[in-house]
Protein backbone atom coordinates (compact mmCIF):
# COMPACT_ATOMS: atom_id res chain seq x y z
CA UNK A 1 0.00 0.00 0.00
CA UNK A 2 1.20 3.52 -0.67
CA UNK A 3 0.60 6.68 0.83
CA UNK A 4 0.50 10.14 -1.60
CA UNK A 5 2.21 12.89 0.06
CA UNK A 6 2.58 16.57 -1.08
CA UNK A 7 4.63 19.21 0.47
CA UNK A 8 2.77 21.98 1.79
CA UNK A 9 2.90 25.41 -0.41
CA UNK A 10 1.32 28.68 0.17
CA UNK A 11 0.14 29.41 -3.34
CA UNK A 12 -0.79 32.57 -2.43
CA UNK A 13 -1.43 35.21 0.37
CA UNK A 14 -1.71 39.27 0.22
CA UNK A 15 0.89 42.16 -0.36
CA UNK A 16 1.74 43.79 2.81
CA UNK A 17 -1.33 46.06 3.67
CA UNK A 18 -2.53 49.05 5.50
CA UNK A 19 -5.57 49.24 8.19
CA UNK A 20 -6.75 51.90 9.89
CA UNK A 21 -6.87 51.42 13.69
CA UNK A 22 -10.43 49.53 14.76
CA UNK A 23 -11.03 47.39 11.81
CA UNK A 24 -10.09 44.29 11.53
CA UNK A 25 -7.30 42.48 9.89
CA UNK A 26 -8.16 39.76 7.21
CA UNK A 27 -4.86 37.97 5.95
CA UNK A 28 -6.21 34.90 3.67
CA UNK A 29 -3.66 32.65 1.93
CA UNK A 30 -4.35 29.44 -0.75
CA UNK A 31 -2.98 26.59 0.63
CA UNK A 32 -2.37 23.14 -0.55
CA UNK A 33 -0.66 19.81 1.04
CA UNK A 34 -1.34 15.81 1.46
CA UNK A 35 -2.01 15.52 3.51
CA UNK A 36 -3.83 18.52 4.70
CA UNK A 37 -0.92 20.62 6.47
CA UNK A 38 -0.84 21.74 10.05
CA UNK A 39 -1.73 25.47 10.30
CA UNK A 40 0.46 28.19 12.29
CA UNK A 41 0.17 31.65 12.17
CA UNK A 42 3.13 33.91 14.01
CA UNK A 43 3.07 37.25 15.24
CA UNK A 44 6.67 38.68 15.50
CA UNK A 45 7.56 35.34 16.53
CA UNK A 46 4.71 34.08 19.04
CA UNK A 47 2.67 32.01 18.04
CA UNK A 48 -0.75 33.31 17.27
CA UNK A 49 -4.16 31.43 18.79
CA UNK A 50 -7.76 31.42 18.60
CA UNK A 51 -9.38 33.74 21.53
CA UNK A 52 -10.95 36.83 22.17
CA UNK A 53 -9.33 39.18 19.49
CA UNK A 54 -8.02 36.52 17.17
CA UNK A 55 -9.81 33.69 14.90
CA UNK A 56 -8.19 30.96 12.56
CA UNK A 57 -10.50 30.16 9.94
CA UNK A 58 -9.08 27.28 7.69
CA UNK A 59 -10.33 24.47 5.01
CA UNK A 60 -8.44 22.15 2.90
CA UNK A 61 -7.88 25.27 0.26
CA UNK A 62 -7.37 28.46 2.05
CA UNK A 63 -6.54 29.48 5.92
CA UNK A 64 -7.72 32.79 6.98
CA UNK A 65 -6.40 35.13 10.27
CA UNK A 66 -8.99 37.74 11.55
CA UNK A 67 -7.61 39.97 14.26
CA UNK A 68 -10.85 41.92 15.39
CA UNK A 69 -10.52 45.79 16.37
CA UNK A 70 -6.98 46.54 15.36
CA UNK A 71 -4.57 48.66 17.20
CA UNK A 72 -1.80 50.28 16.64
CA UNK A 73 0.25 47.99 18.18
CA UNK A 74 -1.17 45.00 15.88
CA UNK A 75 1.37 46.48 12.95
CA UNK A 76 4.01 43.57 12.12
CA UNK A 77 5.35 41.15 10.40
CA UNK A 78 2.56 38.02 10.45
CA UNK A 79 4.14 34.46 9.34
CA UNK A 80 2.24 31.77 8.16
CA UNK A 81 3.51 28.67 8.25
CA UNK A 82 2.63 24.68 7.27
CA UNK A 83 3.85 21.04 8.25
CA UNK A 84 2.98 18.08 7.03
CA UNK A 85 5.34 14.57 6.99
CA UNK A 86 6.32 15.88 3.07
CA UNK A 87 7.68 19.11 4.23
CA UNK A 88 7.14 22.73 5.55
CA UNK A 89 6.41 26.26 3.84
CA UNK A 90 6.22 29.82 5.01
CA UNK A 91 4.82 32.99 4.12
CA UNK A 92 4.95 36.47 5.44
CA UNK A 93 3.40 39.56 5.45
CA UNK A 94 3.39 43.21 6.61
CA UNK A 95 0.68 44.99 8.31
CA UNK A 96 0.46 48.47 9.46
CA UNK A 97 -2.47 49.32 11.54
CA UNK A 98 -2.75 53.59 11.33
CA UNK A 99 -4.65 56.19 13.80
CA UNK A 100 -7.01 58.68 12.24
CA UNK A 101 -4.55 61.62 12.49
CA UNK A 102 -1.87 59.51 10.66
CA UNK A 103 -4.87 58.68 7.90
CA UNK A 104 -5.85 62.62 8.14
CA UNK A 105 -2.29 63.42 7.41
CA UNK A 106 -2.12 60.73 4.63
CA UNK A 107 -5.41 62.22 3.08
CA UNK A 108 -3.92 65.81 3.38
CA UNK A 109 -0.51 64.57 1.41
CA UNK A 110 -2.82 63.04 -0.91
CA UNK A 111 -5.12 65.92 -1.68
CA UNK A 112 -2.03 68.33 -2.21
CA UNK A 113 -0.31 66.01 -4.64
CA UNK A 114 -3.57 65.98 -6.50
CA UNK A 115 -4.16 70.01 -6.42
CA UNK A 116 -0.28 70.73 -7.65
CA UNK A 117 -0.98 67.93 -10.25
CA UNK A 118 -4.14 69.35 -11.47
CA UNK A 119 -2.29 72.92 -11.68
CA UNK A 120 0.63 71.69 -13.30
Amino acid sequence: MYFVTVPPRVLSGPEPFTVTRGENIEITCNITGIPPPEVMWFSAEQTITPGDRYDIITTTETTTLIIKESVVEDTTEYTLKLENPAGSDTFTVQVTVIGESQLLTIQYYELCNNISTIKS
